[in-house]
């Protein structure tokens, strides 16, 4: 796994946990 994709991945769950609001885009639906 790239150091970019880490990263990409860290900021997600950051917004996803500081962003209720965003609550239900925090699982993929695919």
């Amino acid at each position: 796994v790239s150091a970019v994709a880490i990263w990409c991945g860290v900021l997600w769950a950051g917004l996803h946990t500081f962003t209720p609001w965003d609550a239900s885009y925090a699982i993929p639906s695919g």
